[in-house]
């Protein structure tokens, strides 16, 4: 289990702030800001937005810290101008918590301003891969987009709406970034911990492996006692776990609920609290149960309904992922 008390790289941050004009507030079609702190925001997903994933940023004092860029550079963006307009100080790093493109595809909006800084596993992963994830996504982008038009158009509940919207953008943000698009991968890695200390604040990255996905970043604030969790933490959302090894990803959660933590910034959901790993960790329980007693009765997720999700786990949203969840643990399970 990692221990925050020691850093193994110290980063110590100077730089001289630029003159900007900022204002209190700021909007945007891809996102919400909430502050969590002072000089911390959460910039949670909007429905219907190119954001997509959540994201955040940091005042260290004379610059700042954004963790993660979202799956469009519209998005992206935004981020960047509200961070001006909050703070009046320039991006010197920004993380990627991990892989997946709604957390990268914004990084060249950053750069070459900002360092953006992760693990050797998550730039190997964007160099070998980012550019031919993109490539492939063009060949169903479009038709996904039509038919997400059309599943807006004749949805009845609530649910079926946010669900589309929800899609609606995540595939208007590849195909409307796609054509400037440049996978732009971290130049700056590290293993297990870096601290950055600003005149304000320090904060922390620590890296987990074999979770979400082979490499998982967090960003910890020890004073505010503020976590961004990336995708270890999805909250009122169906994870998605078919990417990464569960086993290890309950095992990461339960080092997390041993640290001192008050507010948690998802990777998925709203902003929460330290009983949002709990939920976690019996969420991997309850689907690793359903997988196994699936597997005994020689049935797959498919023969499953709706009404055969345990509360609470039927209301919360990204429901699409519970079956992939559990089929993916189903083919776990060895005969």
């Amino acid at each position: 289990m990692r221990k925050l008390l020691i850093s193994k790289l110290f980063v110590v941050l100077i730089i001289t702030t630029g003159t900007y004009s900022f204002s209190q507030s700021f909007d945007s079609p891809h996102f919400t800001l909430e502050r969590i702190g002072d000089g911390i925001y959460a910039a949670i997903h909007r429905s219907g937005g190119q954001a997509i994933c959540n994201a955040g940023f940091v005042d260290l004092g004379e610059e700042v810290l954004v963790f993660d860029s979202f799956l469009s550079t519209a998005a992206a963006r935004d981020l960047k101008q509200a961070i001006i307009e909050l703070t009046g100080k320039p991006v010197r790093w920004l993380v990627n918590s991990h892989s997946h493109n709604d957390h990268i595809r914004g990084n060249q909006v950053f750069a070459p301003g900002a360092s953006i800084i992760s693990s050797s596993e998550i730039r190997d992963y964007l160099l070998k891969r980012g550019k031919e994830e993109a490539e492939e996504e063009q060949s169903y982008a479009a038709g996904r987009l039509v038919f997400y038009q059309l599943e807006l158009q004749e949805s009845k509940t609530e649910e079926e709406k946010q669900l589309a919207r929800m899609w609606l953008g995540y595939f208007e943000a590849m195909v409307e970034t796609y054509p400037d698009l440049v996978i732009t991968p971290p130049d700056v890695v590290f293993k297990d911990t870096i601290t950055f200390y600003g005149s304000k604040r320090s904060a922390t990255l620590i890296e987990f492996q074999h979770g979400h996905m082979e490499s998982d970043i967090v960003l910890y604030l020890p004073f505010e006692q503020i976590l961004f969790s990336g995708d270890l933490v999805f909250i009122g959302m169906h994870p998605y776990l078919a990417d990464g090894d569960p086993s290890g990803l309950k095992q990461t959660l339960e080092a997390l609920l041993e640290w001192p933590i008050k507010t948690i910034v998802p990777g998925h959901g709203d902003v929460g609290d330290k009983e949002d790993i709990q939920a976690m960790i019996q969420y991997i329980d309850m689907a690793e149960s359903m997988a196994g007693e699936l597997k005994l009765q020689g049935k797959t997720p498919d023969d499953l309904d709706v009404a055969e999700i345990p509360e609470p786990y039927r209301d919360w949203k990204f429901l699409m992922f519970y079956k992939a969840n559990l089929q993916f643990l189903n083919d776990l399970i060895k005969d």
